[in-house]
């Protein structure tokens, strides 16, 4: 009987533990939120005259789920969200010289649509280690006004991640 109840303590407190780690875990990784009456509220503050697009806004989600995909490459920088992107030789990404192509050979499955303008700093130069940073909500309006120099159209999604909100967005 007795040791019927340390098997049974030591199996809850296993339990116990796993439970708490899955639930740090989750808090860990950033959670993508679409939220076009904020996007567009954005979207003016970033340029009064774009029109806001849902199909950039769903290639955004696209683009935003695979950051937050592994919590363990996700962190923050500068307090801007930064994604630590792992690169092969092989794929291109170390070349690269704008967002859209590093984010292309670095995943094969987003499908992201031709010619839009990514609203995320990128810094490739550490050799087999990339880095994607989006910026924060409070300050995103200035941060992506160059990004949409020139293009009419923008979609966007948000990311909760440590307490804060920060932005994917495209442009086009």
């Amino acid at each position: 009987m007795k040791h019927a109840r340390k098997w049974l303590a030591c199996l809850l407190a296993g339990a116990l533990a796993l439970a708490v780690l899955a639930g740090c875990s989750a808090l860990m990784g950033g959670t993508v939120q679409k939220d076009t009456e904020q996007a567009k509220a954005l979207m003016k503050e970033v340029d009064p005259s774009l029109t806001y697009n849902t199909d950039l806004e769903d290639a955004a989600s696209r683009l935003a789920d695979w950051l937050v995909e592994d919590s363990t490459q996700l962190t923050t920088q500068s307090g801007l969200l930064t994604r630590k992107v792992p690169m092969t030789t092989g794929s291109g990404a170390m070349l690269d010289t704008n967002v859209y192509d590093f984010i292309d050979h670095s995943t094969s499955f987003l499908f992201l649509p031709r010619g839009v303008v990514i609203g995320l700093a990128m810094n490739n130069e550490w050799g087999f280690t990339g880095y994607l940073y989006a910026p924060p909500l409070s300050e995103a309006g200035s941060a992506l006004r160059s990004y949409a120099a020139g293009c009419t159209r923008m979609g966007a999604v948000f990311i909760e991640y440590g307490g804060e909100t920060y932005v994917v967005a495209m442009f086009a």
